[in-house]
């Protein structure tokens, strides 16, 4: 993993000269991605990390290079990027996107991540997106409702369910440390009477 602290800092537009973009979505968008990239970071050099069958020349997109993910070689495509730190990593959190390539991102060394969504609407990737982020993560991003009645879900599951797991693990705990002192009594007690 990267540096976690770059979810503390603020994002400085003005530091911006090398632009990773990952296709965690749709390949439909990223065109768009790339114009809006070049407008917000004017002069800046984007690379694009693409899955294999989504794959374009770097001269159809506009950008300077464009990188094949491919599963047999993500660790080597991982170690390659790496190698390169970069300004920013560019992420789309769409919906309808693929999930191979959504953790990329917060492997590689950079300074800051953003996210882009299905309206192209960007924001930092900091501390205090993280529960979007975790949405997006585990595959539920399906818009408002769906997130509405997951947090809803989990806090019911949680609970009922905490208390119960609570006093599981103190029960097991408890045994385990009975089991361990009643074998240190039996030890001693063998080792006395064997000295007698």
């Amino acid at each position: 993993m990267s540096n976690p602290l770059r979810f503390f800092l603020p994002f400085r537009y003005d530091s911006v000269h090398t632009v990773l973009l990952v296709q965690s979505g749709a390949a439909e968008q990223l065109p768009q991605i790339i114009h809006r990239l070049l407008d917000v970071f004017p002069g800046c050099s984007i690379d694009v990390v693409m899955r294999e069958e989504d794959a374009v020349p770097s001269q159809q997109l506009g950008v300077a290079r464009v990188e094949i993910a491919r599963y047999e070689d993500r660790f080597r495509l991982v170690s390659r990027l790496r190698s390169r730190p970069v300004d920013l990593v560019v992420m789309q959190l769409s919906q309808w996107g693929n999930r191979e390539l959504r953790l990329l991102p917060f492997l590689l060394r950079t300074r800051a991540i953003i996210a882009f969504n299905d309206h192209l609407d960007f924001f930092e990737i900091n501390l205090f997106r993280m529960s979007a982020l975790a949405m997006h993560l585990s595959g539920q991003g399906g818009g408002i409702v769906t997130s509405a009645a997951a947090l809803l879900r989990w806090a019911v599951v949680e609970a009922f369910l905490l208390p119960f797991s609570v006093a599981y693990l103190v029960l097991q705990a408890g045994w385990i440390h009975l089991r361990g002192a009643l074998r240190r009594a039996s030890r001693r007690l063998g080792s006395a009477a064997a000295k007698l």
